[in-house]
């Protein structure tokens, strides 16, 4: 079981064996479910792979670790952006930081 820390969602990922009489003959199957489904439509292998996005709080297994902050985030919430003349792909609120440096005093100002 797993429980999100952000919305506090709980996921069970459970594991099925169905058996089955066809023709006399007697079929196993193991298969693996997620419930609730995840966001990115993924199963994982274990709970261990799920993550929650921070920014948008989907859960998926599918996620990226933005290089300037740390922060691992779903493949909907990161974009490229120039830094130095290279591009890179990082989260987008570190990308509005890259384009604006001094988005901090700009927040501060109208924000407080």
């Amino acid at each position: 079981m797993y429980v999100a820390p952000l919305t506090k969602r709980v996921v069970e990922l459970r594991w099925i064996t169905d058996t089955e009489e066809y023709q006399g003959k007697y079929k196993t199957e193991d298969f693996k479910e997620i419930v609730p489904p995840l966001d990115d439509g993924t199963v994982p292998e274990s709970v261990s792979q799920i993550r929650e996005c921070p920014r948008c709080c989907s859960l998926v297994t599918n996620s990226y670790l933005c290089p300037t902050c740390g922060k691992e985030f779903c493949l909907a919430c990161v974009t490229e952006a120039e830094k130095d003349g290279c591009k890179i792909r990082v989260c987008v609120d570190c990308a509005e930081k890259i384009k604006n440096p001094l988005w901090h005093l700009t927040k501060k100002a109208l924000w407080g």
